[in-house]
């Protein structure tokens, strides 16, 4: 006899009486295995305990009376265990005052930033107008523009020097 048939053997035997083929074969299952009539006898007496209790009328308010109980109750459990007791609503006033400490920090940095800034900039500018002073007058590179040009250009006389004299060092 397979598991699932013995099982509902055993809640056959619970709810109602057995046939004496029924019987035999629920005795023979218990004793192959003895250890589960300990639990069917006494599965089996709360069963009869339960039946011989009287049947009591149930109200026609009743889901009504349950849904008020456990509203009643909720209410009772939000009065031992306030919100206000959380660490959440403690927590506030601490956040407050980092979120404003971290406000304060970011204005400092900002306005250290914009400092640096200018004063580098102040610097820079500083720089580029002593070197500006430092160049000559641009009316006298104008002036000796021509002579400069030329300097900058190769006659063919120097360039064929300048092959010869390679060839001698070589």
């Amino acid at each position: 006899m397979n598991d699932v048939r013995k099982d509902e053997l055993v809640k056959l035997s619970m709810r109602c009486g057995l046939s004496p083929e029924e019987r035999s074969r629920l005795e023979a299952h218990f004793a192959a295995q003895p250890e589960l009539r300990s639990d069917w006898e006494e599965e089996w007496a709360i069963s009869r305990a339960l039946q011989s209790l009287p049947n009591i009328p149930v109200s026609s308010n009743f889901t009504a009376q349950v849904m008020q109980a456990l509203d009643a109750e909720a209410r009772s459990a939000e009065r031992r265990f306030p919100w206000s007791r959380l660490w959440v609503p403690r927590l506030w006033p601490r956040l407050g005052l980092g979120v404003l400490a971290l406000g304060i920090a970011f204005l400092g940095g900002h306005k250290w930033y914009e400092t640096t800034r200018h004063e580098r900039y102040v610097r820079d500018v500083s720089f580029a107008a002593a070197d500006l002073a430092a160049m000559p007058n641009a009316e006298l590179l104008l002036r000796d523009f021509d002579a400069i040009r030329e300097l900058g250009q190769v006659s063919t006389v120097a360039a064929s020097s300048d092959d010869e004299l390679l060839r001698i060092l070589q």
